[in-house]
């Protein structure tokens, strides 16, 4: 019997991109949130919701089409895999036929790519956020020292530091 690996080529391309929209949405992102520009935030945050569900949806199709694999394969090594958690696609490329063993490296290749840089888009805007926490915080701390260190109450107990209302420039 031979066996088709077209499912699993397509759903690679689907995640791929789906990865490739979430990683383009995350730089939209961060430099919404480096303008400013509130309403264009929300906007990517709604894009980058979609595009994330895509990837999880890409993700699941994967699993099965790998298991799909597994069982039409016959092969002892992928349905004991399987049954451990998960057919990898490496251990799919050694039973592939021969012709499809480089394009289904090719596409594993490029969804390692299209991960690394979700993950990079990701810490980027992440870092940006905590750095500019960071500055607002020591910001205030310097406006006004009184709130910072520990408060005590009138009865000798630890008490948050009265914050009363403060409105900053959006610029800032």
């Amino acid at each position: 019997m031979k066996l088709s690996v077209e499912p699993l080529k397509k759903t690679l391309r689907a995640e791929i991109e789906a990865l490739d929209r979430v990683a383009e949405a995350e730089r939209l992102i961060r430099n919404a949130v480096m303008e400013r520009n509130w309403s264009h935030l929300e906007t990517k945050l709604y894009e980058l919701d979609y595009w994330s569900s895509r990837v999880i949806d890409a993700e699941e199709m994967r699993r099965d089409c790998l298991g799909e694999f597994a069982e039409v394969s016959e092969s002892e090594v992928l349905t004991d895999s399987d049954r451990d958690g998960g057919v990898e696609l490496l251990d799919v490329l050694q039973l592939a036929p021969f012709a499809d063993r480089t394009e289904l490296t090719e596409l594993y290749r490029q969804l390692k790519i299209a991960v690394m840089t979700v993950q990079s888009a990701t810490y980027g805007l992440q870092s940006y956020v905590n750095a500019a926490a960071e500055t607002t915080q020591a910001f205030l701390e310097e406006l006004f020292p009184s709130h910072k260190g520990k408060h005590y109450s009138s009865n000798g107990s630890a008490a948050r530091a009265d914050r009363r209302a403060l409105v900053l420039d959006h610029q800032l």
